[in-house]
């Protein structure tokens, strides 16, 4: 169907959980463990104890760092 076609794109639909990471705040999917920016842009996703992150890219990375207390 066409809505498959376009299951790369980011679905609003999905619930995202508010969570905030060393006093930084992000939305996660819990049923992938990816984790996004309020804003819907992708940062990482949790370790498997779920204690950090594995960051998307340097970007998302040197951004938390800078907003972090």
């Amino acid at each position: 169907s066409k809505e498959d076609e376009d299951s790369d794109e980011l679905d609003e639909d999905r619930d995202f959980v508010e969570i905030t990471f060393e006093g930084v705040e992000y939305l996660e999917d819990e049923e992938t463990s990816d984790i996004f920016t309020p804003s819907y842009s992708p940062v990482g996703q949790w370790t498997e104890d779920c204690e950090n992150i594995i960051w998307a890219n340097d970007s998302a990375r040197i951004n938390h760092e800078s907003k972090k207390d």
